[in-house]
């Protein structure tokens, strides 16, 4: 039972910095919208920066394993870039920002502990891009030039996706700009 209100503790903070950010998360925000006293809150979690480091632990294993699916599906290097816009896909579409791209955007005003497991988090993602990238290189499915590596390639990739979930919403052209990615990958 205490995992549970533990877990619905990071999961109504992540919503809070998904839609406000960290900066204006507050115990007093999650006390009123799970309608439990801040007491409560702090039983779990004795200041916010722990609670900021609890919640990228969860994004830090939803990212894993999401992206885990991703890289062992039996699709080729080309339909698992697609699956990976999905996901940036849905929260365009939801009109919502990404939990980590508000994290991202307060990095610098972040505690050293949080900014560090921020650091563990982005280069999960990296890291996974680049697996795939790779392995469409392998097996000629992309087709990138030789001086520019597979990682260069995945953060040019997350960066763009990062800025195109909330520019889009002005132009409405995410998938013209998610096209464009992956004929790019395809070019030499």
């Amino acid at each position: 039972m205490r995992k549970s209100r533990k877990n619905d503790i990071i999961n109504t903070a992540n919503n809070i910095i998904k839609t406000y950010g960290y900066s204006n998360l507050s115990f007093a925000q999650i006390s009123q919208i799970m309608g439990v006293t801040r007491a409560n809150i702090h039983h779990y979690f004795s200041k916010k920066e722990d609670l900021g480091n609890a919640c990228i632990d969860t994004l830090c294993i939803d990212i894993t394993n999401l992206m885990n699916n991703i890289i062992n599906d039996d699709i080729d290097a080309f339909n698992k870039i697609n699956q990976y816009f999905t996901i940036y896909k849905a929260n365009r579409d939801e009109i919502e920002s990404c939990p980590v791209a508000k994290l991202v955007n307060e990095y610098e005003i972040l505690p050293k502990s949080m900014q560090d497991k921020m650091k563990t988090l982005c280069e999960i993602e990296i890291n996974s891009l680049t697996q795939i990238i790779d392995r469409g290189k392998e097996n000629g499915t992309f087709n990138i030039d030789n001086h520019v590596s597979s990682e260069l390639k995945a953060r040019t990739i997350v960066t763009l996706l990062k800025g195109a979930v909330s520019y889009t919403k002005v132009f409405n052209n995410f998938n013209d700009l998610t096209n464009f990615v992956v004929s790019d990958l395809r070019i030499k």
